[in-house]
C-alpha cells in the first residue's frame, strides 16, 4: 500500500479518531478526501494536473457499495462492520502529508465524519462519478470498473463555484 495512502487512514483513524470509523466508512472518507483536494487543487483536467492534485496515487473502484480501494478493503476486511480501533500503520504522516493536505482532510472529516458508511454510501451512490462507472450494470453486479479522476475533478469542482 502506498505510503502516502496509509498517511492519510492513520491521520484518520488514529491521529483525528474519527469516531466509528468501520471499513466502509473508512473507504467513502478516503474517496472524499481524494475528491475534494483534487477539486480544491487542480487548475483544469488536463491529465498532468490530474496526476500531479492527487491525495495518494491510487484508483477508487466502483464496488456495489460505492467507491474502493482494493487493497484497503483487504487490509481492513476482518473488521466487517465494526469500528477500526487502530490504523495498524507505524509511519509519521507529518512526513507525507502537508499543510493543504492535512486541511483539505479536516474539511472532509468535518463535513462527513459523522455520518455512517450506510449514509455515506447513499452519498456516493447519488454522485455522478459513482454513477457513470457503474453504468450499465446490475445493481447488485460486482465490478471493478475505475471511478475516473476526471470525472471526480468535473464534478467536485463544479460544486465549488
Amino acid at each position: 500500500m502506498n505510503d502516502k495512502l496509509k498517511a492519510v487512514i492513520k491521520y484518520i483513524i488514529d491521529i483525528k479518531q474519527v469516531k466509528d470509523v468501520t471499513p466502509k466508512k473508512l473507504q467513502k472518507l478516503l474517496y472524499y478526501v481524494q475528491s475534494w483536494h483534487l477539486a480544491l487543487t487542480a487548475e483544469n483536467d488536463n491529465d498532468d494536473e490530474i496526476i500531479s492534485s492527487l491525495m495518494f496515487p491510487v484508483d477508487f473502484e466502483a464496488w456495489v457499495h460505492g467507491p474502493v480501494i482494493p487493497e484497503v478493503y483487504t487490509h481492513f476486511k476482518d473488521y466487517r462492520g465494526t469500528s477500526i480501533d487502530c490504523s495498524g500503520f507505524e509511519i509519521d504522516y507529518k512526513n507525507f502529508l502537508n499543510k493543504d493536505e492535512l486541511s483539505s482532510i479536516d474539511e472532509v472529516i468535518e463535513v462527513y465524519g459523522n455520518f455512517d458508511g450506510n449514509q455515506l454510501e447513499t452519498l456516493s451512490h447519488n454522485e455522478q462519478p459513482w454513477q457513470e462507472a457503474r453504468l450499465g450494470l446490475e445493481p447488485l453486479e460486482s465490478s471493478h470498473n475505475i471511478i475516473s479522476t476526471k470525472t471526480i475533478f468535473r464534478f467536485y469542482a463544479e460544486r465549488l463555484v
